[in-house]
């Protein structure tokens, strides 16, 4: 990362660029992945939330959509990391999301990193769902993270745990109804009938052909004039 901060050119250089991407291809090593601890004291900062952060700003300022580049923006994402990291790219550098193009096939470690277990962040959520809606995040700007938060907002407006609170009830049954309202029905589509993610498919996911029995069942406890609003048939 500090070769990327270090210069604004600097990461550009073949030699360099060949270099970096030997170095990222063994940090992702099934057998060295699970040993990458990004909450160690650094020197000369006070967290490593703070080197991302300035990570982010330098990406959206100086990348120009570089792939290498994008790659290790995404590696602290993965769903095991601090939500600190992920709330700061989607709370306040959201524009990083229109250059990280990095495609599915290139993401350097499983997409299941990124997508398992569920997120149960609910304020994470809210911006992911925002994202999605307000068009901030597409796919073909950012394929990899549309795949993830279509992921984790399908999983989120379906849920049914009874030990969810108040609060969280209330934003789920909210999203599930704006989501049944959208316009957009590509959008609206795939969170209702997203299946499972698979990389090497095009969307990043699978999707059901008809929308499941237990999900139809549940789409009915909203309104009435919701349902009709989106053209719900029983």
């Amino acid at each position: 990362m500090c070769v990327f901060l270090v210069d604004s050119e600097l990461f550009r250089e073949t030699p360099v660029q060949r270099l970096v991407a030997a170095l990222l291809a063994r940090l992702c090593q099934p057998q060295v992945l699970p040993s990458l601890n990004l909450d160690c004291p650094l020197p000369g900062l006070t967290s490593f939330p703070d080197l991302y952060a300035s990570f982010l700003d330098h990406f959206e300022a100086v990348s120009f959509g570089d792939h290498l580049f994008g790659a290790l923006v995404l590696l602290p994402l993965q769903r095991r990391f601090n939500v600190t990291l992920r709330l700061a790219l989607f709370g306040e550098h959201v524009g990083v999301l229109r250059a990280l193009g990095l495609p599915l096939t290139q993401l350097p470690v499983p997409l299941e990193c990124y997508t398992e277990p569920a997120e149960d962040s609910l304020a994470l959520l809210q911006l992911y769902f925002r994202a999605l809606v307000t068009g901030v995040l597409r796919p073909h700007w950012c394929p990899v993270l549309y795949t993830v938060v279509v992921a984790h907002v399908n999983s989120f407006i379906f849920s049914q745990d009874p030990k969810s609170s108040d609060e969280v009830k209330a934003a789920r049954r909210s999203m599930l109804q704006k989501t049944w309202l959208l316009a957009d029905e590509g959008l609206r589509q795939h969170l209702l009938h997203y299946k499972l993610p698979n990389s090497s498919l095009p969307e990043g996911f699978e999707l059901y052909s008809q929308l499941p029995r237990l999900r139809q069942q549940y789409l009915q406890t909203l309104p009435t004039e919701v349902l009709q609003n989106g053209g719900f048939k029983t």
